[in-house]
């Protein structure tokens, strides 16, 4: 068994060795709301009770401003704590796997982890989706070895890192219930359910300071996602969330096989013995309920990163009872490693075309980089002092030098609505369209109402178009 730990070991170093390279690249997209946060908790003395965009719990904010004020301002910094916290998530999911099932699966459940391409690209991202998972193995850890203080302090910090996280501790409460129903008495099973949801007072006591420090519970805009008439953006389609969640990325047969063997355990008693443990119902409940939620709310492939481990955990424990035969099952895994590991490399040589949801989930986000910098390298150039008209992610880019892209900010930057906008801006202007696909933001551009308002394409950057006024 020893030969698993130290695998592991090597693996949870190699994940850290690999994210290096890419701790001091340009800002990419919504890391953006990440950065701004920390300063803004920065700037206001270390006080998180400040508005910002997209503002969320505190925890990652309060501890970046933190290390900021320690260490200096930086891009590096946050990155390097994500990283740190990457090989964490790995090294806590073989500990889960070994504690809860076995080695075997353990050691598999974490090489699935190291290697699926959404776990893989935001282990270089500053965003709330690592540190998630991270704290939600560390909680579950605490939780499985009855260390009630150290869950007491992981699971108040997994609550202040994002909103949804509260729905992790209401589910952990749910399954104690279940579990411990019939074991004890009804009186001091509730006083357990109270100590294992405790950690949302510190939810509650940020959400009634957020009211009375900015006059609001929780983020106007981020609570407009969840409303069927207020919406800032229409909702993916169906097919598209669909096919993100349950089918990309061999999700299609992880998936398929665990509810095939579910379903058969029903109806044959020998093998229901064989798969049946808490645990994996638990993870595997998680892995389906949880990118519904965010669907009917604000849906990213990163939103449900957490359940992760959990899937892989109780994808190899489906395939160590199934299959008899070592040899088979090392073949399966050895296939779904190899192809997970074939995406990002893939990507190194991505298409002419716009990646997917921004890049985030395969490693192409670098093209995107490359094009935005591009972009932002052209418009520092060529646009002296004329107006530029851009949006989202080409005006995040160019309005600091912290981000990455350009040395000194344009003077003039107005943000895109609409072609009707255009009759104010005066010749010279240059209008930059980055051309997005991801379904939120997708939008049917007129070109030709354009060139009606006298814009001519000068310059075409991959998917960004860049038109100037001449009358």
């Amino acid at each position: 068994m020893k030969k698993y730990s130290i695998a592991v070991l090597i693996i949870v170093i190699l994940n850290f060795l690999i994210r290096i390279p890419f701790l001091n690249f340009p800002v990419h997209w919504d890391e953006s709301v990440y950065f701004s946060g920390s300063l803004a908790t920065l700037n206001n003395r270390l006080n998180p009770f400040i508005e910002f965009w997209s503002y969320k719990p505190p925890f990652i904010f309060e501890l970046t401003a933190l290390f900021y004020k320690l260490f200096g301002i930086s891009r590096w910094m946050p990155r390097l704590i994500v990283a740190l916290l990457s090989s964490l998530s790995i090294f806590l999911t073989y500990q889960l796997g070994k504690k809860i099932f076995n080695y075997k699966v353990g050691f598999w459940a974490s090489v699935l982890l190291f290697l699926n391409p959404l776990f893989f690209t935001q282990s270089n991202f500053f965003h709330a989706a690592i540190p998630l998972t991270a704290l939600f193995l560390v909680t579950i850890y605490f939780y499985l070895h009855k260390k009630l203080g150290f869950y007491l302090l992981s699971a108040s910090l997994l609550v202040l890192t994002k909103e949804p996280a509260i729905l992790i501790i209401i589910s952990l409460a749910c399954f104690d219930f279940l579990v411990n129903f019939r074991k004890t008495t009804f009186g001091k099973l509730i006083r357990r359910e109270l100590v294992i949801l405790s950690p949302l007072l510190f939810f509650i006591a940020w959400v009634l300071l957020n009211k009375h420090f900015l006059g609001w519970y929780l983020w106007p805009y981020n609570t407009s996602y969840f409303s069927l008439s207020t919406r800032p953006y229409g909702r993916s389609p169906f097919s598209d969330f669909f096919s993100v969640a349950f089918q990309e990325h061999c999700s299609w047969f992880i998936f398929g096989l665990i509810f095939f063997v579910s379903f058969l355990s029903i109806q044959i008693v020998s093998l229901r013995k064989k798969i049946f443990n808490k645990w994996f119902f638990y993870f595997f409940s998680l892995a389906v309920i949880f990118p519904f939620i965010f669907y009917f709310g604000a849906f990213l492939p990163r939103y449900y990163l957490f359940t992760f481990p959990g899937l892989f955990l109780a994808f190899v424990w489906v395939l160590e009872k199934v299959f008899k035969r070592e040899k088979m099952k090392i073949l399966v895994l050895t296939v779904i490693c190899f192809f997970f590991l074939a995406i990002p490399i893939r990507h190194l040589f991505f298409p002419k075309e716009v990646p997917k949801w921004s890049g985030e989930r395969d490693m192409s986000y670098l093209k995107m980089i490359r094009v935005v910098k591009s972009t932002s390298d052209f418009i520092q150039k060529e646009a002296g002092d004329n107006l530029i008209i851009t949006r989202w992610p080409v005006t995040m880019a160019i309005s600091s030098p912290f981000l990455g892209y350009v040395d000194v900010p344009p003077k003039r930057v107005v943000e895109y609505r609409d072609c009707q906008q255009l009759d104010n801006f005066y010749v010279d202007s240059l209008l930059v369209f980055p051309l997005l696909n991801i379904p939120i933001f997708d939008k049917a551009w007129d070109f030709d109402c354009i060139e009606m308002k006298g814009f001519r394409l000068i310059k075409e950057i991959e998917w960004v178009k860049i038109y100037q006024r001449t009358i």
